[in-house]
């Protein structure tokens, strides 16, 4: 009777500590799955990358300071982005604080104090927004916060753009107001 008490308490510790060990070891193995799930699979620094037209001639570049993309999806995320749109009488110097390239829809979407410098021409237009969406595609740009565009003496306030930068037409969306002051 004593051997047979004995027996089963050891029985009853044994089991205690396997059971203990597989809640330990399922939490262990939770934990690890959650955090292997997503992780930046490729980063750059200081990097330049030139996009080509179908005939070889390039059509835009991006620079940027630093470039994170992850496993598990088709967005990347960029830091202080530079981009050189290069169309033949349409060229534009684009800046941002931040931005993301969305590759499934060629897409670059600009954050923050995002500046685009019309290039090449005696009266370049300026155009000041928050956030912008560029179809590198299309060369469509895209935004519906508020924006602010100077050119020369033209100042204009609206809420949304479109920039179609192979045609050069630019469509102020809604709640437009500027004015024009003459430099004499």
């Amino acid at each position: 009777m004593k051997r047979l008490l004995t027996l089963s308490i050891f029985g009853i510790i044994v089991l205690a500590f396997w059971s203990l060990q597989n809640i330990d070891g399922n939490k262990d193995q939770a934990i690890s799955d959650a955090a292997d799930s997503r992780f930046v699979d490729l980063f750059m620094r200081d990097f330049t990358l030139t996009a080509m037209n179908e005939n070889g001639q390039p059509e835009y570049t991006l620079q940027a300071s630093y470039f994170e993309h992850y496993n598990d999806g088709s967005n990347s995320l960029i830091e202080k982005p530079v981009i050189h749109l290069l169309q033949d009488n349409n060229n534009w110097l684009i800046t941002a604080k931040t931005g993301e390239l969305d590759n499934d829809n060629n897409l670059i979407i600009l954050h923050d104090d995002v500046v685009m410098q019309q290039q090449q021409t005696e009266f370049p237009v300026r155009i000041e927004t928050s956030q912008l969406k560029i179809n590198t595609a299309s060369q469509i740009a895209r935004s519906d916060q508020p924006v602010h565009i100077i050119q020369k003496e033209l100042n204009l306030r609206a809420k949304g753009l479109i920039l179609n930068n192979s045609t050069g037409e630019l469509e102020l969306l809604a709640s437009v107001k500027g004015n024009y002051a003459p430099v004499d």
